[in-house]
C-alpha cells in the first residue's frame, strides 16, 4: 500500500524484475511446448496446436504486467458490471499510474493464503 499527498491509500506496485521472472517462466514453458509438439508418444490429442496456445497465453501474460493495460480492463469491468451492487471495483487513478505502477483506490480485505503460513 501506499498513500498519495492527498493522503489517499492506493495500491499494487510491480515487483522489481519481475519482466525478468516472466522471460525465464515463459522461455521454459516454449521449451515445453515445443518438446510435446513434436513428441507422438506423449501426446493426447496430436491436433493441439501447443506451441499455439504458448503463443497465446504469454500474449496474455505480458499483457497482465503491463499496468496501463490492466487499468484499461479494470475501468472496463467497472464499467460492464456498474448495476450490480455487490460488485465493486476500485477506481484507477490515472496520474500515478504507468506500466510498472497501477494506482488504485484502496478497497481494505483479508489476504488469502494457501499452504503453510
Amino acid at each position: 500500500m501506499a498513500i498519495l499527498p492527498n493522503g489517499e491509500k492506493v495500491v499494487k506496485i510491480q515487483r522489481p524484475g519481475l519482466n525478468k521472472f516472466f522471460d525465464i517462466d515463459i522461455r521454459n514453458l516454449k521449451l515445453v511446448a515445443e518438446y510435446f509438439q513434436r513428441s507422438e508418444t506423449l501426446v493426447l490429442d496430436p491436433s493441439n496446436d501447443r506451441i499455439g496456445i504458448y503463443d497465446g497465453y504469454s500474449k496474455i501474460l505480458y499483457e497482465e504486467i503491463d499496468y496501463v493495460n490492466e487499468g484499461k480492463n479494470a475501468d472496463r469491468f467497472r464499467r460492464d458490471f456498474r448495476n450490480i451492487k455487490w460488485v465493486r471495483v476500485p477506481f484507477v487513478n490515472w496520474d500515478y499510474t504507468s506500466p510498472k505502477v497501477l494506482t488504485l483506490e484502496y478497497f481494505p480485505g483479508v489476504k488469502i493464503q494457501f499452504g503453510a503460513a
